[in-house]
């Protein structure tokens, strides 16, 4: 017999609408993650009089299955069904419940409850039991069988001698969505900070790995993340361009210089965030310093971004996006493992091509029953699957994903792994942006399950030897819809770009492609799914700032220039409206073939200064011609605000030496010809 299966004649279980029950009941702790084989099972709660009514004389009864569930095909669905369907006989006994007394409306009260092993209604054979409390009272009505509140999980049983043996990898993320402004600083500090604070997101997500306190857990880790908290702790500044590096040798600027124009990006205020904020922030950081140090940490590409679109529309985004995360890591002083973890579980084939050697992927086995977890590719990729019935948490009405409900899911399904004798350890990874709950502590996690004799806790660490995974890697077409947009990857790509040519241009120590490549893939991060357009709006914002900073860099000159013959100089000024020095040099087009423009190296020219350069410029045609000249990197990325002029050139230079020159030859002759007829008038007789 099926213990989820409803049966007949047993009242204390009647089809009601669970959502309808006037008390919650919630398990706060218990004291073993398995079924005691001795000694006692201690299980306290809270009971909440949630209707509009007095609720009196209210007791609270455990109650467990008595069969327990052999596959993990039962399992799963035992955690899918209702929440009032009949798992067993509550007991009734004496001191096996707790009567708590009278609740109003809106109160609540705790419960303990102290079972010896052998008061516990189970046949004893090895599995995964329910077990469930039941609160009952009187409301004006008076009194019935039928539970007035109710909560469950499992407990399971191994075999008491050499039970089987088994591992358990259990995997957290933090994962958090990153967002900047056109300045580069962070928006929407103020959550960011509320989920540091005590009591906040973050912070309880980082308490409840502290709790680990020795046991192995796995951290999957988005850098950018940590780059966040870091600006905030330096009071959230914007995108800074540096300091000089060596204006020494900069050319000397005209004696006229241009006005100081501000750039786009203001420097810091050091006041922009409150001391509590940075301190909040700093604390927090340096407290997962410690939290990490001993564990397993998996390194997502910087922004997590989608990697299956980028890997489909531009894979060099990929390159940038692990390159950028080591970098992070480095300066964090954290030492992982690269991994590729999708949000949704699932990676096409074609972007395996496309990932480093070195990445591990992580997805879900979308509950299907594989006998072990980690594989390898066939590009040789350590294949990790994680256990995504596992990972779904615990049954109804408890919050799925409470901690002492996951707590118990892991622990059953760990053993019925360990009962089917499957290879490597069961990974779990929990959801994205997990909260363990007020109660979290209570359920005493990672101690609970630390206590299992047949349970190793572990981390994700593939070590290469395991065999090639044949089969297929299911990416269903909902996965390939949800893909971040084409557009999206090609502002993104954009924005890279940007970035590099903007750093090469200044003539300082700085980490500008680095950040601006890492607000670029926020913009294609797995977070822009759900909001592509804004995402895609935020990178072509900032893109478009820095586009506007580079215009401050300017050529100035006549707007006609004649030259009198084939060829000649010119002077224009080059302009840097920017408060840092900056290195450029100067590009020339003409329309026409027979114009001919020699530009010179490029110059360092100093914050909010000018300097003046000399441009050659010939012309085998006589004419009006067009001429750009525009301010280049030392890379040769066009940039800033150019020049555009007229070129006048004409043959009236060469006429006037041939006019010079005929009337020289002519001199010559009428001297020649008169120094001849002196000669010859002397030679005659007197």
């Amino acid at each position: 017999m099926i213990a989820i299966l409803p049966l007949v004649g047993t009242p204390p279980a009647a089809a009601d609408d669970a959502d309808s029950t006037p008390l919650s009941v919630h398990i706060d702790s218990l004291n073993r993650a398995e079924i005691p084989r001795h000694g006692r099972l201690v299980v306290t709660g809270t009971v909440t009089n949630d209707s509009n009514e007095q609720w009196q004389d209210i007791n609270v009864h455990p109650l467990t299955s008595y069969d327990p569930m052999t596959t993990r095909s039962e399992l799963a669905a035992a955690a899918a069904t209702p929440a009032d369907i009949y798992i067993g006989d509550r007991l009734a006994a004496p001191h096996t419940f707790d009567p708590i007394g009278d609740l109003g409306p809106g109160d609540s009260a705790n419960f303990r409850i102290s079972l010896p092993a052998r008061a516990l209604h189970i046949s004893g054979a090895p599995g995964v039991y329910w077990f469930g409390v039941h609160a009952l009272g009187a409301d004006a009505a008076g009194r019935d069988a039928y539970a007035d509140g109710r909560a469950r999980t499992f407990l399971p049983l191994l075999p008491r001698h050499h039970p089987p043996q088994t591992q358990a990898a259990v995997v957290l993320p933090l994962r958090v969505q990153v967002r900047r402004d056109p300045s580069g600083a962070l928006l929407d500090t103020s959550t960011l900070t509320t989920d540091l604070a005590p009591g906040g997101l973050l912070d309880r997500e980082l308490r409840f790995a502290q709790s680990a306190q020795g046991q192995p857990l796995t951290w999957l880790v988005d850098p950018a993340v940590l780059q966040a908290v870091d600006d905030l702790a330096h009071g959230n500044p914007p995108l800074s361009y540096g300091e000089p590096t060596d204006q020494g040798s900069s050319p000397s600027p005209s004696p006229t210089a241009s006005p100081t124009v501000e750039p786009t990006t203001a420097p810091a205020d050091p006041d922009s965030a409150t001391p509590v904020e940075n301190q909040t922030a700093a604390g927090w950081l340096e407290r997962l310093e410690g939290a990490m140090t001993g564990q397993a940490v998996l390194g997502l590409p910087y922004a997590d971004p989608d990697v299956a679109a980028v890997a489909r529309r531009q894979p060099g985004l990929l390159k940038h996006a692990r390159a950028l995360a080591d970098t992070t890591f480095r300066q964090f002083g954290v030492t992982d493992s690269p991994v590729v973890a999708p949000v949704d579980g699932v990676l096409n084939r074609a972007a395996l091509h496309r990932l480093q050697p070195e990445d591990i992927v992580l997805v879900s086995d979308r509950g299907k029953a594989l006998h072990r977890s980690e594989w390898l590719t066939g590009n040789g990729h350590a294949l990790v699957f994680t256990d995504a019935r596992a990972a779904s948490g615990g049954p109804a009405p408890t919050p799925p994903y409470d901690a002492l409900a996951l707590r118990q899911r892991i622990a059953a399904a760990a053993a019925l792994r360990a009962l089917h004798h499957d290879s490597g350890p069961m990974v779990v990874e929990l959801p994205m942006g997990w909260d363990p709950g007020s109660a979290w502590q209570q359920a005493r996690f990672f101690a609970a399950l630390g206590k299992l004799p047949w349970l190793q806790l572990t981390s994700v660490t593939p070590d290469g030897t395991a065999p090639v995974h044949t089969g297929a890697l299911p990416y269903p077409h909902a996965a390939e819809h949800r893909q971040v947009p084409a557009s999206n990857v090609a502002v993104a790509h954009r924005l890279v770009v940007t970035g590099a040519t903007l750093s090469s241009v200044l003539a300082t120590d700085n980490d500008v492609p680095q950040r601006l490549t890492g607000a670029a893939l926020a913009g294609v991060s797995y977070h822009a799914r759900d909001t592509p357009r804004i995402a895609r709006h935020q990178t072509a914002e900032l893109n478009h700032s820095i586009h506007e900073t580079l215009r401050q860099i300017t050529i100035t000159g006549t707007d006609f220039v004649t030259l009198s013959g084939g060829s000649g100089s010119l002077t224009v000024s080059l302009v840097n409206g920017l408060k840092v020095p900056v290195t450029v040099g100067i590009a020339a087009r003409s329309e026409s073939p027979g114009v001919r423009i020699d530009t010179p190296k490029p110059v360092q020219v100093a914050a909010g200064q000018r300097t003046t350069l000399r441009v050659g410029a010939s012309s085998r045609a006589v004419g009006v011609h067009q001429i750009t000249l525009t301010p280049i990197s030392e890379t040769g990325h066009r940039l800033g605000t150019p020049l555009v002029f007229s070129l006048r050139t004409s043959d009236v230079g060469r006429w006037i030496w041939v006019v010079l020159g005929a009337g020289g030859a002519l001199l010559a002759f009428a001297i020649a010809r008169r120094l001849v007829r002196r000669a010859r008038a002397g030679r005659r007789p007197a």
